[in-house]
């Protein structure tokens, strides 16, 4: 199942009421988490990340530039508080 066709299938609730999503409005949401992704990726990149695999605590990122360690739903908030401080 594609994102376009989940976010279809799933009632939306706005101000207690629901109805499902439009195709275009589906598209376009579709649009913006493609953007976040590719914006996430490119993150992790100029970060210079690289997988290492810790047996003992599981997956984890390195970061070259700090040589600090992190999962990757650490990874996922820097960027987006990353996101956040150069939207202000």
């Amino acid at each position: 199942m594609t994102l376009k066709e989940k976010f279809q299938e799933e009632p939306v609730v706005v101000y207690q009421e629901s109805f499902t999503l439009t195709n275009q409005t589906a598209e376009q949401l579709v649009e913006i988490a493609d953007e976040f992704a590719i914006g996430f990726a490119e993150f992790c990149i100029q970060s210079k990340v690289h997988f290492f695999d810790d047996t003992e605590n599981g997956k984890i990122y390195l970061v070259d530039l700090y040589k600090t360690k992190y999962m990757m739903s650490e990874l996922l908030q820097i960027y987006k508080n990353n996101i956040y401080d150069t939207k202000r």
